[in-house]
């Protein structure tokens, strides 16, 4: 079984700069130098919080509460199901984090939060074993990821750049809120490669940069300019900024691109993508 070489400061640097916390790609410094702007008023108005009943007068009450929000949804519960049976000691920390949460602020949140917290968590806590997941599951997480950010785009080219930067403002709640199925298989695929990996613990080889120019090979016959292809795979910040419409065209032709290198590239890059980002 071939063994990762050692990465070189170029690629490093390269492969910081494309993850992001929903493991798709991130150009760190331009969020850094340039906060996202609040997100604009969605036309679909999301149910707010519900309050907690005066009978939770205690952290137990509001655990149990929290947990049947979370499964009260029937596209959510396979994934807390699999959390639940696979990473047990995972799941009542989150769940003893919600309901603490509950308790103080005497309320429910959103199912759609908490499913992005659990995405979030699980990321920085098992990541590293989503990059060691057979391939076919490594890439199914990217296929959806560009699934979503399709969705996004149609709905929001700002919340679109948000997402592809790893925002998670209130703006993505709403958009989960009506799009759950899509949302929810993005999540499983995610937790599907961590259990995966777990058990099969694959080791690939860094990718190389005749990698890494095929990659920018493939954005430039999808019409990217020298300086959006150099923002998406070296994370050079544009003076003057892209707009959100092109972030959003840039992290979506990155996603295409990447389903169409051949495979074994693909992997490499997929996988130390995913290695990366469970470090953010």
């Amino acid at each position: 079984m071939a063994q990762p070489t050692e990465t070189s400061g170029l690629l490093a640097l390269k492969f910081i700069l494309i993850g992001v916390a929903i493991a798709m790609f991130a150009a760190l410094g331009w969020r850094a130098t340039h906060p996202p702007r609040p997100p604009e008023p969605v036309v679909q108005k999301v149910a707010p919080p519900q309050p907690v009943a005066p009978s939770f007068a205690t952290l137990d009450k509001a655990r149990a509460a929290v947990e049947d929000r979370m499964f009260e949804d029937g596209d959510f519960e396979p994934y807390w199901t699999l959390l639940k049976d696979n990473f047990s000691a995972d799941y009542d920390g989150l769940l003893d984090g919600f309901g603490k949460r509950a308790f103080d602020a005497k309320r429910l949140d959103s199912v759609d939060y908490y499913m992005s917290e659990a995405m979030r968590t699980m990321r920085r806590a098992r990541g590293l074993l989503a990059a060691q997941a057979d391939p076919e599951i490594v890439h199914r997480i990217f296929l959806l990821q560009a699934s979503v950010a399709e969705a996004i785009a149609e709905r929001d080219p700002h919340l679109c750049a948000d997402f592809i930067y790893g925002g998670a403002a209130e703006g993505f709640f709403a958009f989960s809120a009506t799009h759950r199925p899509l949302i929810a298989e993005m999540a499983l695929a995610s937790l599907a490669a961590i259990v995966d990996g777990q058990t099969s613990k694959l080791r690939r080889l860094t990718p190389s940069d005749e990698d890494f120019q095929a990659l920018e090979e493939a954005l430039a016959e999808r019409g990217l300019s020298r300086e959006e292809i150099d923002s998406v795979v070296d994370g050079k910040a544009p003076d003057p900024p892209l707009p959100d419409d092109r972030i959003c065209a840039a992290g979506r032709a990155y996603l295409a691109s990447l389903a169409a290198l051949p495979e074994a590239i693909r992997i490499r890059i997929e996988a130390l993508a995913l290695e990366l980002t469970s470090r953010t």
